[in-house]
């Protein structure tokens, strides 16, 4: 915390980043973040807008492998030109995750829960993929599980966030993210005041 990435479908997880500026407020980030979780009380001021994302560059990335029964760590490195890491410099802005009906209806309910037992529930699977946007529940979970909001633990499907939040923009789009530090609201309302201005 508070730089995270999600597995990709091979099982890979880009774990080790590398970045060629202002490293220094990213070490004042992790920092800040700790103490935030460590001390309740702190206000969330501390972060900001919080509202741009650091660039970094993928360094390693491991995933878990099992051949003939013996489980071990697999890794891969990336190799950057200079040219590549001089253009990847410029921080771009946050921006929560998009999501469908059938996704919001299901962060929704873990907003409420916190947990949902997916094998518990027999209708679930009807739920998601009734309408043929998901082929499997685990089709849908693995498309859930890509929005970095959750995880999946045994049969139990959790929240990632501390304080997650859904809202729906004046255009009908659906987001939530995280907002912890006030970032997702902060966010939505500088989204809102642009949509509405370009209604005018």
């Amino acid at each position: 915390m508070p730089f995270g990435s999600t597995i990709n479908d091979d099982n890979w997880w880009a774990f080790y980043s590398t970045a060629s500026n202002n490293t220094t407020r990213l070490l004042l980030e992790a920092i800040w973040t700790r103490l935030s979780y460590k001390f309740k009380q702190l206000p969330m001021q501390i972060f900001g807008e919080d509202l741009t994302m650091e660039p970094v560059n993928r360094f390693l990335d491991c995933r878990l492998q099992g051949p003939e029964g013996n489980y071990g760590w697999q890794y891969r490195y990336f190799e950057l030109s200079k040219d590549s890491l001089k253009q990847h410099t410029k921080a771009r802005r946050w921006e929560p995750a998009e999501l469908d009906m059938i996704q919001h209806a299901i962060i929704g309910e873990l907003c409420m829960r916190e947990e949902i037992d997916i094998t518990a529930r027999e209708d679930i699977e009807f739920f998601v993929t009734r309408n043929g946007l998901y082929k499997s529940l685990d089709d849908f979970l693995e498309k859930l599980k890509c929005t970095g909001l959750v995880f999946l633990e045994g049969s139990k499907l959790k929240l990632l966030t501390d304080k997650c939040q859904c809202a729906v923009l004046p255009n009908g789009k659906i987001v939530a993210g995280e907002n912890k530090s006030g970032r997702f609201t902060r966010w939505y309302n500088k989204e809102t005041e642009k949509l509405n201005q370009q209604k005018k």
